[in-house]
């Protein structure tokens, strides 16, 4: 599992630990952007890797998402339910 940040593009790229034939080394998922940031190939259903696309996707969007008494947004809780990752 690897989580990289491409220097001057604003681009995450998170492998999941998936290696075979069809995938080599491991499925790539791509967070593009900021406020909003995109996911594009969310990738396998694998709980390290759903928890560091989170993890990515929050790091670019945290800030828009909070709101000012502290609670998180609806498209936030909605994006977590998606993940399925716990609150």
């Amino acid at each position: 599992m690897s989580v990289e940040e491409l220097e001057g593009l604003d681009i995450t790229r998170v492998r999941a630990e998936n290696p075979g034939p069809y995938t080599l080394s491991g499925t790539n998922t791509w967070v593009v952007g900021r406020d909003p940031a995109w996911v594009v190939d969310p990738g396998p259903d694998i709980a390290e890797h759903i928890e560091n696309v989170a993890a990515a996707v929050e790091a670019r969007v945290e800030d828009r998402l909070r709101q000012s008494d502290g609670s998180w947004c609806a498209d936030y809780v909605r994006l977590r339910f998606w993940m399925k990752r716990p609150e």
